[in-house]
């Protein structure tokens, strides 16, 4: 894997920040910590520069046209990308190597992807079919290898240590917030989900992820519309909350969930989370305020709230006209992505040498450039 200095000037940059800033939180007695999350100090990116960033162009051809990026997992080898209901494998250097899934209504064949975690030592893909009810295991190399029979509206699957973790979408009638079971399907543990309500619309829910591994025994679990988050222990085979983040009185009612319609008419008068990142040192938070899209980082090393606002409404490292946000996590890495047509918008802005290469090489039709910066 490629080696890649820390941010250093996000650290400084924060460390700086915390020097006029007061706690915003507070512990209970439970042992977990309450983030009051209106509490946040603001200041300007301005042209706030890092070079530390690594960037990789996707190779672009008719099998491996990518939009959306629904998720990326990064290993020491390969580079694993979902858009729509299609996975693709890349290597490090960003040349496409295969599909992944074959499509029909064979037992062998998916449906349609909807989610996927990665078997590094095994090299095998979990795909999560819904709409066959299934998830499917593929080697790398595409090639069948059996599938478990599921059914339930399973958000996202992640794979650790010969397990597969299974979040769901909180439509209000999933009875668990988290699954663990083994490859075989066998059920090792089940978290009750204790948020319940009358369900009746089907909620056209954001992409985001709802877990990542934060160490090799350790899974950050959330929910969609829960302030809470959890840590799931594999060592000792149970689930326990990690933090809560503090809306106060714009705290999102549940009763707002049972009905698009109403969730529309009246979501902005709330708040709520969309995705947490985590890593060593830092929170990464995506939240809805009153019907703003913010983003805060908290240290952790004093549980300081920091935010960094800009007209794009990016936040933290600025490399000449992007700036960078945690998307997904891989056990080394936060990684972003840009979209090719807004890069050569934007490209007599850029200010690193190596993206300024890569930018020649694209058209509008390429596929994204991701960005990687070391944890």
């Amino acid at each position: 894997m490629m080696k890649i200095d820390k941010m250093k000037h996000l650290v400084f940059y924060i460390i700086f920040l915390s020097m006029f800033c007061g706690c915003n939180t507070e512990n209970t007695k439970s042992g977990y910590k309450v983030y009051d999350i209106q509490k946040v100090q603001h200041a300007d990116a301005g042209s706030f520069d890092s070079g530390d960033l690594h960037y990789i162009a996707l190779e672009f051809n008719e099998r491996c046209p990518i939009g959306y990026m629904d998720k990326i997992v990064l290993t020491d080898k390969y580079i694993f990308v979902k858009s729509d209901i299609s996975l693709y494998r890349f290597s490090l250097e960003g040349k496409f190597l295969n599909n992944i899934g074959q499509y029909g209504e064979s037992p062998s064949d998916v449906q349609g992807i909807f989610d996927f975690a990665i078997d590094e030592k095994q090299e095998i893909a979990f795909l999560w079919d819904m709409m066959g009810g299934k998830i499917a295991m593929y080697s790398f190399d595409n090639e069948f290898q059996h599938s478990i029979p599921y059914e339930g509206l399973v958000r996202n699957i992640e794979y650790n240590s010969n397990r597969i973790f299974l979040t769901f979408m909180n439509l209000g009638n999933e009875l668990f917030k988290l699954q663990v079971m083994k490859t075989d399907g066998e059920v090792l543990y089940r978290s009750s989900n204790d948020i319940q309500y009358e369900f009746q619309d089907m909620f056209a829910l954001p992409s985001v992820k709802n877990m990542h591994l934060l160490s090799k025994e350790k899974m950050l679990v959330r929910q969609n519309f829960n302030d809470t988050i959890y840590t799931y222990d594999q060592h000792q085979n149970n689930l326990s909350i990690r933090y809560v983040f503090d809306f106060g009185n714009s705290k999102l009612p549940y009763r707002l969930l049972s009905s698009y319609e109403l969730f529309n008419k009246e979501y902005e008068n709330y708040a709520y989370l969309s995705d947490v990142s985590e890593t060593n040192d830092y929170i990464y938070v995506d939240y809805v305020f009153h019907g703003k899209n913010k983003k805060v980082i908290i240290d952790k090393s004093n549980d300081q709230i920091l935010t960094v606002q800009d007209p794009i409404g990016g936040i933290t490292v600025k490399n000449g006209f992007h700036f960078f946000w945690p998307k997904w996590v891989s056990t080394e890495y936060l990684i972003d992505y840009i979209p090719a047509d807004y890069i050569i918008r934007y490209k007599d802005k850029i200010k690193n040498e190596k993206l300024s290469e890569l930018v020649e090489l694209l058209d509008e039709e390429s596929n994204p450039i991701l960005i990687l910066s070391k944890k």
